[in-house]
């Protein structure tokens, strides 16, 4: 009686393994896919006497926005530098203000592995 007591309890609890782990793959298979986000860089440049303003502007969009920017302007480079993680360029230039949107570029980055680099090497030259 036990022995039989004891199979039931085993085939009860591995039923209950399999189903979940059947339930937890129907739950991802139901989830809408998300596109996939990609790093860009996103560079606005803009003069000397826009300066003061394009950093009002990148501050004005919000608590800890001025903190995710770069810029180059002590140094005479007056161009502001944020990498974002967006799922196209247009959506990447959304951090731009739109003040400055339109002298604005993203540049989408990529990482080489150093396979990807020995293929690079390899590949015939034209």
């Amino acid at each position: 009686m036990k022995r039989h007591l004891a199979s039931l309890l085993l085939v009860g609890c591995m039923t209950a393994l399999i189903s979940g782990a059947f339930a937890e793959e129907a739950k991802k298979e139901a989830k809408p896919a998300k596109a996939a986000a990609t790093k860009y860089l996103v560079i606005s440049p803009h003069t000397a006497e826009q300066c003061l303003q394009a950093l009002d502007d990148v501050q004005a969009m919000g608590p800890g926005m001025l903190a995710k920017w770069d810029f180059g302007c002590m140094d005479g480079d007056h161009t502001g530098y944020c990498v974002v993680s967006a799922s196209s360029a247009e959506e990447a230039l959304t951090k731009v203000p739109e003040s400055a949107r339109a002298s604005a570029k993203a540049i989408k980055l990529h990482k080489f592995t150093a396979a990807e680099l020995k293929m690079a090497h390899e590949k015939p030259k034209m």
